[in-house]
């Protein structure tokens, strides 16, 4: 389970992401040229990582991880209670991608990451 809350600030755009619980996270996914995002950790820390954990990162608060490519698919996992990140999009709001209010903030449940904490 997570929460989420848009953010946006004329350019900037972006989406924090809070992790109630050590093992929450957001399960195998990639992006459009369009959806490229940097993950900053603003609370806790994250383990990133791709497919099978072929390649995987150890972030903690403050730290910023610069998703390679729209190509390059990842998920990640809350690794202490209340991590707190943000998904800040490199070329801003995503062209048609308008939310209404009642989305730009809620819970997901169910996208878990498919591997368990180490």
């Amino acid at each position: 389970m997570f929460h989420y809350k848009l953010y946006e600030n004329k350019n900037l755009y972006g989406m924090y992401y809070i992790f109630p619980k050590r093992g929450d996270g957001i399960g195998m996914h990639n992006h459009t040229e369009e959806q490229k995002h940097n993950i900053i950790v603003l609370k806790g820390s994250i383990q990133i990582y791709g497919p099978e954990k072929q390649w995987c990162y150890t972030l903690n608060a403050g730290e910023i991880f610069d998703l390679l490519d729209e190509h390059h698919p990842h998920e990640f996992i809350a690794l202490e209670d209340d991590t707190v990140t943000m998904g800040m999009f490199i070329n801003g709001r995503p062209e048609g991608e308008y939310l209404s209010e009642e989305e730009k903030t809620g819970t997901v449940y169910g996208k878990l990451p498919t591997m368990p904490l180490d």
